[in-house]
């Protein structure tokens, strides 16, 4: 019985993953990566406009890959692609959190806005691994 159930709860789990393949607008966790990328962008606006503008540049940037490779992930056929494809975003979201700290630390980022960007992207990191298999 309780094969039965671990079967079916990885039936439906499957079945949860080819559904956002179809149409990864409909994932949860590409909109809330998405939304994250928006706030970074508007953020950065904020920046100091000196010679840290390489700094800000590998800020945005590393969030477009992460929502453009958590789209890759939610498309890709092959689990082994898909995972690969994750893994990236989760590189990426390191590249982030290290590179919002120091902005923090430079004093570009208030302590709140800080808290508040690292719980959305624990957040998405949560619900990538949801989605890897």
């Amino acid at each position: 019985m309780y094969a039965t159930m671990a079967l079916q709860k990885s039936v439906y789990h499957i079945n949860q993953i080819n559904s956002m393949m179809n149409d990864f607008r409909q994932s949860k966790v590409w909109g809330n990566s998405r939304l994250l990328m928006i706030q970074i962008y508007r953020l950065t606006e904020n920046f100091p406009d000196d010679d840290d503008q390489e700094f800000k540049n590998q800020i945005r940037d590393s969030s477009v890959l992460i929502t453009g490779n958590i789209v890759r992930a939610l498309q890709a056929k092959a689990p082994d692609k898909r995972s690969r494809f994750l893994k990236d975003a989760e590189l990426c979201m390191n590249k982030l959190t290290t590179n919002l700290q120091a902005a923090y630390q430079k004093g570009y980022i208030q302590g709140s806005m800080n808290k508040s960007l690292f719980k959305e992207i624990f957040e998405i990191q949560k619900s990538l691994k949801a989605i890897q298999y």
